[in-house]
């Protein structure tokens, strides 16, 4: 599943729109949009709501093989900056002055700057002398997303809105914003399930090449591979001590193992 994460649902109705989420009538807590294999969520401003709304919405619709995606505005000193996307390589938290870093392993193409999270608004003042990226909810949407999956996870996306000035940041503003970069925005989801896939691809051959697998039982494996990933099983501890295998007798006894887990 990729998880999609916005603070405010003007930043989130382009992205919406863009991938054809429908919304989770059943879902009264938060607001909540799908597709198959897509879950966005509006989390609300600031740490403590990022922080469990990330954590409800993941251990509500995760599959044990999820990837996320924090999508939103933020603030920056360089005035000339207003309306240019980056893709977060460091995250601050203000209040612990802990640094946090995402594994960059999206080759997306974006401009590269730091995040620094605060509890509060933001002011030119707080960001004088720096040529960081401010938002309220970057790190504690990381380290939430921590406690399921690990730093090469999760990507952030922000969208440069102000200067430390939110006076004229209307929700038509902030939709119009995310509107001007939806196209980076719907290629890097793009990027990040054609990773997940490649990433499932090798362990497949892996797992395939272990097992000594004809092209019947690579078939086989794979369907039982496809469907433990989407219970959250690791198929890989559950075999690892009986790899490789002596020949493909030994492998179809394997997946014929494999397949009593799913009974």
């Amino acid at each position: 599943m990729l998880f999609i994460f916005c603070a405010m649902y003007p930043e989130a109705a382009p992205i919406i729109s863009a991938l054809g989420l429908k919304a989770v009538a059943e879902e009264t807590v938060f607001r909540v949009f799908r597709s198959e294999d897509t879950v966005l969520a509006v989390i609300g401003m600031g740490k403590v709501s990022a922080a469990s709304s990330v954590s409800y919405i993941i251990s509500r619709y995760g599959t044990g093989d999820d990837r996320v995606l924090n999508a939103g505005i933020c603030a920056c000193p360089d005035r000339n900056a207003k309306g240019r996307i980056f893709i977060v390589n460091k995250l601050t938290d203000n209040d612990t002055g802990r640094d946090l870093y995402p594994d960059m392993v999206y080759e997306t193409g974006l401009p590269e700057k730091p995040l620094v999270t605060f509890s509060r608004l933001v002011t030119a003042e707080d960001m004088e002398g720096t040529d960081f990226l401010y938002d309220m909810e970057g790190s504690a949407v990381f380290e939430a997303v921590n406690f399921f999956m690990g730093p090469d996870d999760i990507a952030l996306l922000k969208v440069v809105s102000d200067a430390g000035d939110v006076s004229g940041l209307t929700a038509p503003v902030v939709s119009k914003l995310m509107e001007d970069v939806i196209d980076d925005i719907v290629r890097v989801t793009g990027i990040i399930r054609k990773e997940k896939e490649t990433s499932d691809d090798e362990e497949l051959k892996s797992l395939s090449e272990d097992l000594k697998c004809t092209e019947y039982m690579k078939n086989r494996l794979s369907e039982i591979y496809r469907y433990m990933k989407a219970e959250g099983i690791d198929i890989r501890a559950l075999i690892d001590r009986e790899l490789p295998v002596k020949d493909k007798k030994e492998g179809n006894e394997v997946i014929d193992d494999l397949l009593s887990h799913l009974r």
